[in-house]
């Protein structure tokens, strides 16, 4: 049986109901739990359907969940970005946030997918970042 560790990454709301991420034993195999676009205390960055700040906090927020298990940017394998509302305008905003993050982090492109939902847990959420890494 292969062992499953979980952490929560400091900096980042505080979960409640789910973890931030998780590590399989033996492959190093992270999954991440979806991370928003708020700040510490839960409130979204930005003005209100600010989709690249947002977008950008959310990566951001990802990043620092996955470093809590241990991965940084040349360990995350895929992500998967659900914006709700997505239209090819939207898509440029959320595309601007989130290469604001790549560059600052250096991160390599990786597979992607970016998912036009009509919603998520609140109202005034508009971004949502999934994802994997894998460590040797």
């Amino acid at each position: 049986m292969m062992a499953v560790e979980y952490f929560d990454a400091e900096g980042l709301l505080p979960p409640e109901g789910y973890r931030h991420v998780s590590r399989a034993q033996g492959r190093f195999t992270i999954r991440l739990a979806g991370q928003v676009g708020v700040d510490t205390d839960g409130r979204p960055v930005g003005g209100a359907g600010d989709y690249a700040a947002q977008a950008e906090r959310a990566l951001e927020n990802a990043i620092a969940a996955f470093a809590a298990a241990g991965a940084g940017v040349h360990d995350i394998t895929e992500l998967t970005y659900f914006v709700v509302g997505l239209e090819e305008e939207v898509a440029a905003k959320v595309n601007r946030g989130l290469g604001r993050t790549v560059r600052r982090h250096g991160m390599p492109p990786v597979p992607a997918t970016m998912v036009g939902i009509t919603g998520l847990m609140r109202g005034d959420l508009l971004i949502e970042v999934n994802g994997s890494a894998v460590l040797e």
